[in-house]
């Protein structure tokens, strides 16, 4: 087990894996149709190279959890003007349920301390009860006011963040 900064290299693989993780998680909320488009539209080599290059300055931190050589998970931070945001956190879906995720989340998180940030937000899908049931484990505290009704997405925030709007 490692986990790791993303690379280009990743690119194939963590496309694999969101498709994999989206259907899982998505499936009887999206249709597989606009699942297979989303992850297509959203996991491109310009996308992905964008995104390493706001690693290296900051504004992202992206960690994947290698297992036996293979991109498992992933867990994406975005600082957006010193307000961070949880972007994603997937998982082979065959490893839900093992601790894999928790392990990864408390790996950005510390990652996050490192950079002077006591927290973050997220948003989660209303339907999508697992997530909501494992942020909330985790101490999340539903931030009403941020929900994003159109997109069906609850808001929460975790741990401390210096940036919190009414």
């Amino acid at each position: 087990m490692e986990i790791r900064p993303a690379v280009a290299e990743d690119l194939a693989e963590l496309r694999a894996l969101a498709l994999a993780a989206w259907q899982e998680t998505y499936r009887g909320i999206y249709s597989a149709g606009y699942i297979r488009e989303f992850v297509e539209q959203v996991y491109t080599a310009d996308f992905h190279a964008d995104v390493i290059q706001q690693m290296a300055s900051g504004e992202h931190f992206i960690n994947v959890l290698l297992l036996q050589g293979v991109v498992s998970g992933i867990v994406d931070f975005e600082n957006f003007g010193g307000e961070v945001n949880l972007m994603r956190v997937y998982l082979h879906p065959d490893l839900v349920g093992q601790g894999w995720g928790t392990r990864l989340l408390d790996y950005g998180e510390e990652e996050l301390r490192g950079h002077g940030h006591d927290g973050y937000f997220l948003q989660v899908h209303a339907r999508n009860h697992r997530g909501i049931r494992f942020y909330e484990k985790r101490g999340g505290v539903r931030v009403p006011d941020r929900d994003d009704a159109h997109e069906e997405e609850l808001c929460y925030r975790m741990g401390s963040p210096a940036i919190v709007f009414p």
